[in-house]
């Protein structure tokens, strides 16, 4: 092989691995962690609206500022936005601090099922089972949502649930 061509070949070899090299370093670089948000309540303002402005799971929202059944909004008032909440519309997995108890079980939703039939096909409350999973947004369910159904939930029917139940308690 000529000298040029061989200097050629290395600089492409050197080129190769340089860039190899580059595209592996950023692939290979943690993704930067989003922030938390402070939105200030506006009037009108509902919680899906806001979560879909945020693109952040309703759940996740519910969850962070400590909401465990739907809520008026009131004007001024202030939410924390949690910048690692899932997607706006992706699948319910058991909220943070939901841990099935002994007695308890779960339920994994399957494609076309509502929260209404699997209340009633388990003969239990289907408000409860929203209580207790803090779900604010009964449409935001998807297949795959894990629902957590604790023992001594009410029957099916029972509106609302006997107890509320509260995990931080």
């Amino acid at each position: 092989m000529p000298k040029s061509s061989t200097a050629h070949f290395i600089a492409l070899a050197v080129l190769i691995v340089s860039i190899a090299a580059i595209v592996s370093a950023i692939t290979l670089l943690p993704a930067a962690a989003q922030e938390d948000t402070t939105y200030v309540i506006q009037y009108g303002d509902t919680l899906s609206q806001i979560a879909m402005e945020f693109d952040a799971q309703i759940e996740c929202i519910a969850d962070a500022n400590d909401i465990l059944v739907n809520l008026i909004l009131f004007p001024d008032m202030e939410l924390t936005i949690p910048g690692d909440c899932p997607p706006y519309g992706a699948p319910v997995v058991i909220p943070p601090g939901i841990q099935p108890a002994p007695g308890d079980w779960t339920v994994v939703m399957q494609p076309r099922e509502v929260v209404l039939l699997i209340a009633e096909e388990l003969n239990v409350s289907a408000e409860a089972i929203l209580v207790y999973n803090r779900i604010v947004n009964a449409f935001s369910l998807r297949a795959g949502t894990t629902l957590v159904i604790w023992e001594d939930a009410p029957p099916f029917g029972i509106v609302p649930p006997l107890r509320i139940y509260n995990p931080d308690t």
